[in-house]
């Protein structure tokens, strides 16, 4: 899926990966943000088990730069609640 993905996308220009949405559930995405989460999922997955087996060290400064502004930008949520009847929810 990652390459068929990586394929589609490497055809759209910096325009068409802001201009173009898909639905997401606390509003339209556009594709960029998408690659950026996508991005984000794998990096720190992969981060993780390498912790996990021993490897030591920081998630890299490049990646850490273009990837925490992203998670933590006011603009579109990253993470969010559902409403529910019941308990409030908490990250």
């Amino acid at each position: 899926m990652c390459r068929q993905l990586g394929e589609v996308v490497a055809g759209f220009s910096d325009e068409d990966m802001e201009r173009l949405t898909f639905p997401h559930g606390q509003g339209p995405r556009s594709i960029g943000w998408f690659c950026s989460q996508l991005l984000a999922e794998v990096a720190f997955h992969r981060w993780d088990l390498e912790r996990s087996l021993g490897v030591e060290g920081p998630l890299d400064d490049a990646l850490a730069t273009y990837l925490l502004p992203f998670m933590l930008g006011p603009a579109l949520h990253l993470f969010g609640r559902r409403h529910t009847a019941g308990e409030p929810q908490v990250f």
